[in-house]
């Protein structure tokens, strides 16, 4: 067992140094795939187009539902979405939780949503619990299946950051751990919002 943690730090490294490039799968302005999972803590069900969009009913000046033609009217809200890929083994995804969190708080109130993906295969619900709390970690996160978070986000190269503008295009992917992560999401989403 220790020789296989071993192999996937070293593997996990090597990647790390390669220059990153994106030849194949997701790029900036593809649609984003929706993929679902299960919060963390709860089990309720995550749908990532379902967290892009707050459907609420429309009020009037008296604070009552307002209606048209005997229906209530509907208004959406639209949020950016940004997403952090992380394995609680990758040393720089731990590493970023800390700059993650605070942008995540900087940002709150706007129309824009964070998450974690954790794609560890079958981690222990104590285990995440474990890394909530020695992190501190307000920001909901998401349970997948592995495989297919590598397919449809090449989240196998970790940590691995999208930021989906509000029409569900990929907007910016950063790779890797970077000095510079908080004033990359700042600057991307004061210009989405």
């Amino acid at each position: 067992m220790k020789n296989k943690i071993r192999l996937f730090f070293i593997a996990t490294s090597i990647l790390l140094l390669l220059p990153i490039t994106n030849t194949f799968g997701l790029d900036v302005g593809d649609k984003a795939p929706n993929l679902i999972g299960y919060n963390a803590i709860d089990d309720s069900r995550f749908n990532l187009y379902h967290l892009m969009i707050k459907m609420t009913f429309k009020k009037d000046e008296n604070g009552a539902l307002a209606k048209k033609d005997g229906k209530f009217v509907k208004e959406f809200t639209k949020f950016v979405l940004v997403l952090n890929f992380y394995s609680k083994t990758c040393i720089p995804c731990l590493k970023e939780i800390p700059t993650y969190n605070k942008v995540a708080s900087r940002f709150k109130g706007k129309k824009v949503r964070f998450l974690y993906i954790n794609v560890d295969p079958n981690p222990t619900k104590q285990q995440i619990e474990k890394l909530i709390n020695q992190y501190n970690i307000s920001i909901p996160i998401m349970m997948v299946n592995q495989k297919e978070a590598f397919r449809k986000y090449n989240a196998d190269t970790l940590p691995r950051l999208f930021i989906i503008d509000k029409k569900k295009r990929v907007n910016k992917i950063i790779s890797g751990f970077s000095e510079h992560l908080e004033a990359e999401i700042v600057e991307t989403l004061n210009e989405l919002l």
